[in-house]
Formats: structure tokens, C-alpha cells, sequence
């Protein structure tokens, strides 16, 4: 596995963020876009549906921040 930088960090961070809001408001188009920007880096879309999972599985569990 190699290095994430803080800069490909942030770009999927905001990915994940977008996908996630997308998928709670079951808006298709919004997730459309937010996978297609998922960055072209190795790992990068393991890593963005992991943290999407992650925080859908929260938002399931406990509701909304």
C-alpha cells in the first residue's frame, strides 16, 4: 500500500462528503458526479467507499450529527 499525501487525502475527503450527501438524499445525479471525481490514484476508490460506508453506517446507527 503506499503513501497517501495530505493533498489526495483532502480531494477524497470531499469526494466522500459529496457521496455521502448524495446517497442520504437518494439524489443519483449528485452521486454520479461525486464517483466520477473520485481521484485516478491507487486505492482511491477502496478508500472513498470505506469511508463513505463508514459514515452511512454512523448516520444508520445513530442518526444524524
Amino acid at each position: 500500500m503506499g503513501r497517501t499525501d495530505l493533498s489526495q487525502w483532502r480531494a477524497e475527503t470531499d469526494v466522500v462528503d459529496r457521496l455521502v450527501d448524495g446517497l442520504l438524499a437518494r439524489d443519483g445525479q449528485a452521486q454520479a458526479e461525486a464517483v466520477r471525481a473520485i481521484p485516478d490514484a491507487d486505492g482511491a476508490h477502496r478508500r472513498v467507499w470505506e469511508r463513505a460506508f463508514l459514515l452511512l453506517s454512523w448516520h444508520a446507527a445513530h442518526g444524524p450529527d
